[in-house]
């Protein structure tokens, strides 16, 4: 939020520090967030909030090709969907949404362009923050 934009931004810096460049210059919601380097190091994955939901993105390094992974809303209420996670090889994202309507946020994991979203647990409790190992 240190700019002026309405938004925050997402920013890289050398490990000491210098270099403090931001890398995405749209104003997609009420900011980003939670950005991670791909472990290639050439993609960013991040949230962004638009309304009442959260979605996931992918943007190069750069800030270029920015790309909306997720578009899940239902009605009036909010939903969340976030903390992504890459696989160890970048071709998975881990991630939790609470789309569907059991009463809880579901895990699920989609190739890394978006496609083939499989939810990969099934119970009514809120999960959070599923990683990769």
């Amino acid at each position: 939020g240190k700019d002026t934009d309405g938004g925050s931004g997402i920013y890289t810096m050398n490990s000491d520090g210098t270099n403090i460049t931001r890398v995405n210059h749209n104003f997609i919601g009420n900011g980003e967030q939670s950005p991670k380097f791909s472990p290639n190091g050439n993609k960013i994955l991040f949230e962004a909030q638009i309304g009442l939901n959260s979605h996931i993105y992918t943007m190069n390094t750069d800030g270029s090709n920015e790309i909306q992974l997720t578009n899940y809303t239902n009605g009036t209420t909010s939903v969340y969907t976030g903390d992504a996670s890459w696989s160890p090889d970048g071709s998975k994202i881990v991630f939790i949404t609470g789309k569907d309507t059991d009463g809880g946020s579901g895990v699920y994991i989609m190739n890394s362009d978006g496609t083939n979203v499989i939810r990969i647990n099934h119970n009514a409790r809120d999960e959070e923050n599923p990683t990769w190992k």
